[in-house]
């Protein structure tokens, strides 16, 4: 006598059902797979292309302050890079820029805790000139300045395949007379889930072209 195998009520047999059950799980893992890779992937190009922005961004602020300073300061003090202009306001007023490349605090998808990490911030403060006649001492980098780039790195001179002999860098700022010209590289994602490492390069050069009676000072 032979067996015959359960059947529900559309005729399909047990087997059958586990089967088709089996096909869809797959399906819908590779179609949710799909999905994830895709959404991941929209969202590193925003990131991306929102840090290429916020770099273009401070290109065009740093070329538009030197080109506009009577006068510019590089100094160096330790890891601490600082470029300070006197930048024209106007017709007649003057407002003072510093961009400094420091390393203050440390960044986590959670929260910014004051020390240093390793990783440079570009920071920005304007603040007002004073009288040539006045004592008067710069601000230094602090916590408080605005924060334009929170991981900025040198850039390489001339990458080369591994092995390789220690590599060298170029200079965040390099001042000739009255030309700054600036070589960083931000870090392409903010987001930690979304970070390799690559970066987006930030260079550029501009000669302070603006004239003053040298009556207040930035420094």
């Amino acid at each position: 006598m032979t067996e015959r195998t359960p059947r529900n009520d559309d005729g399909m047999s047990m087997i059958e059902l586990v089967v088709y059950a089996v096909i869809a799980a797959l399906l819908l893992g590779v179609l949710g797979g799909i999905l994830i890779s895709g959404m991941r992937s929209t969202v590193i190009t925003g990131d991306r292309d929102a840090a290429t922005g916020t770099v273009q961004a401070i290109s065009t602020s740093l070329s538009s302050d030197i080109r506009n300073a009577s006068s510019v300061q590089l100094t160096q003090s330790g890891s601490t890079t600082v470029v300070r202009a006197r930048v024209a306001d106007g017709r007649s007023a003057w407002d003072c820029r510093a961009y400094a490349v420091v390393d203050l605090e440390t960044w986590s998808d959670s929260a910014v805790t004051t020390g240093a990490d390793g990783k440079y911030e570009l920071r920005v403060l304007t603040y007002d000139d004073v009288a040539v006649a006045a004592s008067f001492t710069a601000p230094t980098p602090t916590t408080a300045w605005g924060v334009l780039s929170n991981d900025v790195q040198r850039i390489e001179v001339q990458p080369t395949p591994s092995p390789a002999p220690t590599p060298t860098y170029l200079s965040y700022f390099t001042l000739t007379g009255d030309a700054l010209s600036w070589n960083l590289a931000a870090l392409a994602s903010a987001n930690a889930a979304f970070n390799d490492g690559e970066t987006v390069a930030l260079t550029g050069s501009a000669v302070a072209r603006a004239h003053d009676e040298g009556t207040t000072k930035c420094w």
